[in-house]
Order: C-alpha cells, then structure tokens, then sequence
C-alpha cells in the first residue's frame, strides 16, 4: 500500500503516534502490533486503520484469515469515500476474494477510488476496459484511465499505455512513445518492458538499432528467467552480435531457454547434436 504524505501527516495530527507507529509495524512485517495499533484506531471510525486491518483480516497477518470481516471493513471505510477502502473492495469483487466474482460490481467500487485519483484504480479500470470486463470493451477508454495512472508513476499502467501504442488500440500507433512507456517502467523492474526494450533496440523500433543496448536488455530480462531473452541473447553470443563471441555462452543461455519449453532454442539444439 502506498501512501501520500499529506495522508500521512493528517491522519498523524487526528490519531497521534500510534497511527504512525502501525504504519511502521506494517512495514516492518510486525503485523501483531500492527493489529493491536490499527483494531484500537479502526473502533475509533478511522477509514485508514479499517482499510488496513482489514488487509490485515484478509491475509491472516497478525490474526487469523477473516474474510467475511476483512469484506466488513473494506466497505465500512469504503462507504465514507475512502479511495484506498474502495480500490480494495473493488479487488475482492474483481479477483472473487472473500466475495463472489462481480466485474460489474468491482469496476463500481474501481471507479470511486480512480476518480479520487487512486492510480492502482484508474490501472484496473483500465484493464476493465481493454478486456471488457464488467463494462462494454473501450480502448479509448482504457488509454484515458492508463494515462492517468501512468502519469503518477506505476509501473504496470506505464507498460500496459506502451503495449497499446505498439498495436494502436485506442490510440495511433508510435513506437516512440512505447519506448518511452517501457523504458519507465523496465526502470522500475518490469521484466517484459525490459524484453521489449531489448526488442526495440535490436529492430530498431521507436529507436535507433544498437545491439549493445539490446544485449542488456536482453541480459536484464534474461538474468529474470525469460526464455525469449535467454534464447535471443544467446544467439548473439553465438553470432558476436552486440556482444563478444562466445559460443559456450551461447549455448549455455540456449539450453536455459530450452529448459523452459522454448521450441526455437530446443531446435536449435537439435541442429547441434546432428
């Protein structure tokens, strides 16, 4: 759970220490005290301490699993416009924790909480609308809310808004701005947006061709366990591509690709044995 600092300073004016020593008990996975702490506050109506404790119910963190208890409370903070309560409320429904699976009823609560300006909200009602669930199939739509979330920084929305321009869903194609997108969010460790860079530079797409930029991307992406990298980077040491030759490289990171049911390396072995 991420949080902004004006959140943190209010709640700290209204409730004293013990609000930001649950915080730090949550971060430090002291979830016993964390309990405690934030059971006390939630009594008191604090939407906050009810979100968490109940993230606290719903994960059996501290105290036994309650998912009928952990739904309670997400709603009971949700119901006062707590945008954090609402995003969790919208995922029980979305992925049918603790409650029946509802699209209809998650993209509600994800709408709530992303027009409140909640970024992992404004994320999943994008994928609401790229996927068409719960709500009528929109690529436009899905671009707007990936926009928003993207714009504040999270790295799954980023990937996703440079996925939409490589196809030009809902948006016109430019492998520029995908670039861009992929290059945030691989900053921010997203192993696909690191593939896909190594991709980019090695076609040159959005981008000029430079095979050493492919080949760390590639290697980022590969050290992760991608078998696309793997195989890819293994080719280029094959071939001195990017790269300084080493065939025993090579077929090291090819067969790592094979382990993991990769056809293209698998031939590639093959080839070899014969």
């Amino acid at each position: 759970m991420k949080i902004f600092l004006s959140i943190l300073l209010f709640m700290s004016l209204c409730f004293g220490d013990n609000f930001r020593d649950g915080l730090d008990a949550m971060n430090t996975k002291n979830y016993q005290k964390a309990y405690k702490i934030f059971k006390s506050l939630a009594e008191q109506g604090n939407a906050f301490a009810q979100t968490n404790l109940g993230l606290l119910y719903e994960f059996g963190n501290g105290t036994e699993q309650n998912c009928s208890e952990a739904m309670r409370l997400f709603k009971l903070a949700a119901d006062k416009g707590f945008a954090g309560a609402q995003y969790e409320t919208g995922n029980m429904y979305a992925f049918g924790r603790c409650a029946k699976q509802d699209h209809a009823e998650a993209v509600k609560w994800f709408r709530l909480s992303a027009e409140k300006g909640n970024y992992e909200a404004q994320y999943n009602l994008g994928v609401a609308y790229q996927k068409g669930r719960g709500v009528p199939q929109d690529p436009k739509e899905a671009i707007k809310w990936f926009k928003l979330s993207a714009n504040q920084g999270f790295s799954e929305a980023q990937y996703n808004l440079g996925m939409m321009y490589i196809y030009g869903q809902g948006v016109a194609q430019d492998h520029s701005k995908a670039f861009k997108l992929f290059n945030l969010a691989a900053n921010q460790g997203v192993l696909d947006a690191q593939y896909n860079l190594g991709t980019m530079y090695f076609f040159g797409k959005g981008v000029n061709v430079n095979y050493e930029k492919a080949a760390k991307f590639w290697r980022f992406a590969a050290n992760r366990g991608h078998h696309v990298a793997q195989f890819n980077l293994g080719m280029m040491y094959m071939y001195g591509k990017g790269v300084k030759q080493d065939n025993n490289e090579g077929i090291r990171l090819i067969k790592m690709s094979a382990k993991q049911g990769n056809a293209n390396a698998q031939k590639i072995l093959d080839t070899m044995q014969k």
